[in-house]
């Protein structure tokens, strides 16, 4: 598939992968219908019948931020009372993945408001309430895993089995939600990771998501939408993580042929590994400590090759 897109901020509002979070969520139903379609129902509790409310009415009022996730928990926690009898395993539903979306979009939301850090729950200082729906959501996600009746794809990282985005074999409906609140719950931890610049954790939950099996389109375009962002944004974030490892390799042994030179000003002068050209004091190779180099740029263009022969490469 082509990775042709750039890796996109945090920052930037029109992202192609924050706006699957940002649009109404196009779902067509499969098997009863979900909550919003329902309307109020009496056997909803009061805390979901508020939510619903809330929802319709100030779905992105930021004064009402935390009111609204307290309701949205309040759902969550609701739905995952809900046990199948027979296998005693959570019953997923299109209600439940609404949930769950929209508790992914509220985090998500959050965030591009908070500066990039390292440690998200430290941008989230004097929000404990987050921390906890994040903590309740990531779990969640952890517990699907293990009550998933069949085994995910491998995911390699230098690529995926062009069998995953073939057509899904039909499943329950039980299966097919646990697929499609794990992916939305997958690929909003990665999201937020890549906010953090944490770009080896941002990778392994693009993986994950990716892992999971795909569900048929027609029935969740949102999150078969999600698994083909997913995996473009992997390639590229992987093709830039893996430049900035070689940056940062070329700049250490920069650094540390800078300290090493051959001072003797009675020696034979040395010869650029890359330019030939001569001079009687010149950095060496902090590996081998025999290949000179006339400046950082002839380093740099030589090291390709010089790497092949470097005593120091080789031990």
């Amino acid at each position: 598939m082509p990775s042709n897109r750039s890796i996109v901020s945090a920052d930037d509002k029109k992202s192609v992968f924050f706006s699957l979070f940002q649009k109404p969520h196009a779902l067509k139903p499969v098997g009863e219908p979900g909550f919003w379609e329902q309307g109020y129902s009496h056997k909803t509790p009061g805390a979901v019948h508020k939510s619903l409310r809330l929802l319709n009415e100030h779905r992105h009022a930021s004064c009402r931020c935390k009111t609204a996730i307290s309701f949205h928990l309040s759902m969550l926690r609701y739905y995952k009372k809900q046990v199948d009898e027979e296998f005693g395993t959570l019953v997923c539903s299109r209600d439940l993945l609404e949930v769950v979306w929209q508790i992914c979009q509220v985090l998500l939301e959050h965030t591009e408001q908070q500066p990039p850090s390292n440690k998200y729950y430290a941008s989230l200082r004097g929000e404990p309430w987050l921390e906890q729906v994040q903590r309740e959501i990531w779990d969640l996600g952890k517990q699907l895993k293990d009550e998933s009746v069949e085994s995910d794809y491998v995911t390699p990282g230098d690529g995926r089995e062009q069998e995953v985005w073939g057509v899904a074999q039909q499943q329950d409906d039980q299966e097919l939600y646990r697929r499609a609140i794990r992916i939305s719950i997958y690929f909003s931890r990665a999201l937020l990771y890549q906010h953090q610049h944490n770009l080896d954790k941002a990778l392994m939950y693009y993986r994950k998501c990716l892992s999971v099996r795909p569900v048929p389109r027609q029935l969740f375009e949102t999150q078969y939408q999600v698994q083909q962002s997913a995996w473009e944004t992997m390639e590229a974030l992987q093709s830039r993580h893996e430049q900035m490892l070689h940056e940062a390799s070329i700049s250490t042994t920069s650094l540390d042929t800078s300290s090493e030179s051959s001072e003797s000003s009675t020696s034979s002068p040395r010869s650029c590994g890359q330019c030939g050209a001569e001079r009687r004091v010149m950095p060496v190779c902090a590996r081998c400590r025999t290949q000179a180099y006339c400046s950082r740029r002839c380093l740099t263009e030589h090291q390709p090759v010089h790497k092949t022969t470097c005593r120091g490469m080789t031990k």
